[in-house]
């Protein structure tokens, strides 16, 4: 156990054995433990019905496990601190594709399939047939089998077979004949928004600040550097 007094995150760890249907290794792997709340007490061992005394509180970290035992992280209360507050200027939208700021209705642009090949490269083979692309960026969501409930971002989509690219594969091994739904993604670039969703009102970025290599860069002749009198000085 670490506490310190210098606004500093506490980290405790705890370790146990993998003997119990509460805790398996498969929710584990599945992240149902993911940012469970913890209490740390004292308690009178001889009489639960005693009132207890809190000694600590927190939320789980990360969980490594082996074949027998587990070690969890446990994360202090000050560790929200520790988050990303407020938005900043960015070239990319800061929205999430069919979300309250975005608006665009993703169940127009979402699909259900199933799937036909689980390849050796950790390819999806599926029923879909949307052109190239269509699903970059996306999420396919699992609703029958061991991955169902389960998500996975994906990284890119081919119409040839339904080729599904995932980031990172599925938990478990999908297997021929599961079932899933799939929504479109987006890569957060203006052009994106505006030719595909036709969506640029509602854009959540600043397509148009300078970047640290315009700011860092010097005038030269011939390039985007130089403007003369009287040009519009916004960089295209």
């Amino acid at each position: 156990v670490e506490t310190q007094g210098n606004m500093a995150v506490d980290n405790l760890e705890v370790q146990g054995f993998l003997d119990s249907e509460r805790i398996r290794a498969s929710d584990i792997e599945a992240g149902r433990f993911d940012m469970a709340q913890i209490d740390v007490m004292v308690c009178n061992w001889r009489n639960l019905k005693d009132p207890v005394l809190i000694l600590r509180r927190g939320t789980l970290g990360q969980i490594r496990h082996g074949e027998q035992s587990y070690t969890a992280e446990m994360l202090g209360l000050l560790a929200a601190y520790q988050q990303s507050a407020g938005k900043t200027y960015q070239k990319l939208c800061r929205a999430s594709l069919g979300d309250a700021h975005c608006k665009i209705p993703l169940a127009a642009f979402s699909a259900n399939g199933a799937v036909t090949a689980v390849n050796p490269d950790g390819t999806i083979g599926t029923t879909l047939a949307e052109p190239d692309g269509y699903f970059d960026y996306g999420a396919l969501t699992f609703s029958s089998g061991t991955n169902a409930g389960f998500s996975v971002d994906i990284k890119g989509y081919e119409q040839a077979g339904g080729r599904i690219i995932p980031f990172l594969p599925p938990l478990f091994t999908p297997e021929i004949g599961d079932l899933f739904a799939i929504a479109a993604g987006c890569d957060r670039n203006l052009s994106t928004c505006k030719n595909r969703f036709h969506n640029a009102v509602n854009f959540r970025g600043e397509p148009y600040i300078p970047g640290n290599d315009y700011m860092a860069a010097y005038p030269g002749r011939g390039t985007a550097n130089t403007k003369l009198e009287g040009e519009n000085p916004r960089r295209v």
